[in-house]
């Protein structure tokens, strides 16, 4: 997935009302969108523990 296609969904959904820990657990649960905030956005190794790419997905939403 695109990372800029990412956002723009990302940023729709906040718009219609989801809270931030309901778009974590959305993108947390697909390994291809947690896979290019943590690659792409962060230039991370995705071999990283659970708690920290929650973190990371975590603040990657509250930039938008």
């Amino acid at each position: 997935m695109d990372l800029f296609e990412l956002k723009n969904k990302l940023r729709i959904e906040l718009d219609n009302g989801q809270t931030i820990e309901n778009l974590v657990e959305y993108v947390i649960c697909d390994f291809d969108k947690t896979n290019t905030i943590i690659t792409k956005h962060y230039a991370q190794s995705i071999n990283i523990r659970h708690s920290t790419k929650k973190r990371l997905i975590r603040e990657f939403i509250l930039e938008l």
